[in-house]
């Protein structure tokens, strides 16, 4: 969908970047917050929950439901509790955060070099 800009007669339209701000007369770059995907609204849903129950079950705001459910990224503290505030085991987080499944897959290559490296120096020896 498209978004029109009004603004006065005359004056300039200046199209709207939603990395930049300007502030104060100068250019500031807005930091982009890292975005995830998530499956919480989906199990929210299913659960007929709404998100101030989910939020109450997991001893958040109903903001930061908001924001997990739109993609923003959280403490690892705050999906523990909505993981367990949907009713799921912490073995199945995947299932709510699958992004957690991924990072734990790249922490496991990171480290299998360095595995590696110690159990070769002892083969040789």
């Amino acid at each position: 969908m498209a978004a029109f800009l009004t603004a006065p007669p005359g004056s300039p339209i200046i199209p709207r970047d939603p990395d930049h701000s300007v502030l104060g007369g100068r250019e500031v770059r807005m930091s982009r917050r890292k975005r995830s995907t998530n499956n919480v609204r989906a199990l929210r849903e299913e659960l007929l929950l709404s998100k101030a129950e989910l939020a109450r079950r997991a001893e958040v705001s109903p903001l930061t439901i908001d924001r997990v459910e739109g993609g923003a990224d959280c403490r690892l503290d705050t999906k523990r509790k909505i993981i367990l505030a949907l009713g799921k085991r912490l073995a199945e987080r995947e299932e709510v955060f699958p992004d957690l499944a991924r990072d734990e897959a790249e922490l496991q290559d990171a480290e299998a070099p360095q595995a590696h490296a110690g159990t070769s120096a002892h083969e040789d020896e």
